[in-house]
């Protein structure tokens, strides 16, 4: 037992001999520091007693801290500081060179003998014969004699014509109210994405109609819009977030139904619309009740999606019933049948297929039920 014992001990004190060698060839590399000096480390009234004992018990004379020389002032004796060269403004015209995705690429050619400079400044506003564009950043750089510059800025459109590309922009002498006021409260909330920050910029300068951002089916037949600004709806919420913050709420879109229901149903939307439109966790359930009951006509059926969704329990019980209502109108019952999906319930699978045993091939129920159970069925890994 006693060897035992003893062998143990010596691999244990081998184990931490070699990780120590370990830690101290490998980890600690280059040469170890020297100690710190004693005075560093003694206080000070007792190291300033141990110096006057050395001397003989007289005082010893410290050193203050010599505080730092004031400026030299530019007169007769102090010679004046140069002033820091600045480089002229180019004088050729900047290209701006749109991806698409909210970046802009700017050429500019120095054409002269001598060097310049490109200073451009976040919440500039630049423009050609269509389109206007505000930087979110700053670009200042320097060119030399015959140089070329090529520096990529981000920026955001403040009008709803479709992106150019290879055109020469000139400052705008356009003033949008409360831009400024709007690029600062960006800088508190660097989390949200460029999409958003470009939703919130067009709907300070242009308030333009759902249509231009909802990238949802309209339920009327939209105008023809630049697709350029489609965006998710958690970015229209954001930036409507964004504005209210301000106390701007007057937007168009703000008071659009379709919106708002959207919003609530899908989830990366959901928690921000709960914020967006003033619903506590104790008032959602009203909501959805509401929205079926007494909504938009045209809407209530979507309130099935977001019972659905966010009460699974209540929808079991709740959506087969609504589903085999033969005085209920198609609509509500298709739309029954295709939540029950969105209830993300394995039990839902069995419930589903009944359905489709009673309603029977070459209908829409049926292909709705079947539907509905693939994609449940796929979410679980069940053969269908």
């Amino acid at each position: 037992m006693t060897s035992s014992r003893s062998l143990i001990l010596i691999v244990v004190a081998v184990l931490a001999l070699g990780a120590t060698a370990f830690w101290f060839f490998k980890v600690r590399r280059g040469p170890i520091p020297p100690p710190p000096s004693v005075e560093s480390v003694l206080p000070a009234k007792f190291l300033a007693a141990l110096k006057q004992q050395q001397n003989g018990g007289k005082p010893v004379a410290t050193t203050a801290k010599s505080a730092p020389a004031a400026p030299a002032v530019a007169g007769a004796n102090a010679p004046a500081t140069p002033a820091a060269s600045v480089l002229p403004p180019l004088t050729s015209p900047l290209t701006f060179t749109s991806n698409g995705r909210g970046q802009v690429h700017i050429s500019a050619q120095n054409t002269g003998d001598k060097p310049t400079q490109v200073a451009l400044h976040a919440g500039e506003i630049y423009e050609n014969d269509q389109n206007k564009i505000v930087l979110l950043e700053d670009c200042v750089r320097d060119i030399p004699p015959h140089g070329l510059l090529q520096a990529d800025v981000r920026f955001a459109p403040v009008n709803l014509a479709a992106p150019s590309t290879d055109d020469a922009y000139k400052k705008s002498t356009t003033s949008i109210p409360r831009l400024d006021e709007l690029l600062t409260q960006l800088k508190t909330h660097p989390d949200l994405s460029h999409s958003a920050v470009q939703t919130a910029i067009l709907l300070l300068a242009e308030n333009p109609s759902l249509d231009v951002f909802a990238k949802f089916p309209r339920l009327h037949e939209p105008a023809t819009i630049n697709g350029d600004f489609k965006v998710d709806v958690a970015d229209i919420i954001a930036a409507l977030q964004l504005l209210a913050d301000m106390g701007i709420t007057d937007r168009a879109i703000a008071s659009d139904p379709q919106l708002n229901i959207e919003a609530m149903i899908d989830p990366k939307a959901h928690d921000l619309a709960l914020r967006y439109y003033g619903i506590g966790p104790d008032m959602e359930w009203a909501y959805w009740k509401q929205e079926l009951l007494q909504g938009d006509p045209s809407l209530r059926h979507y309130a099935l999606y977001g019972i659905a969704e966010y009460y699974p329990d209540v929808a079991l019980q709740m959506l087969p019933k609504w589903a085999r209502e033969t005085r209920l109108p198609a609509i509500y019952r298709l739309s029954a049948v295709r939540a029950m999906a969105m209830t993300h319930r394995q039990e839902a699978i069995p419930i589903l297929q009944k359905m489709e045993q009673e309603f029977g091939p070459d209908t829409d129920l049926y292909r709705s039920a079947d539907h509905a159970t693939k994609f449940l069925t796929s979410q679980f890994n069940q053969p269908s």
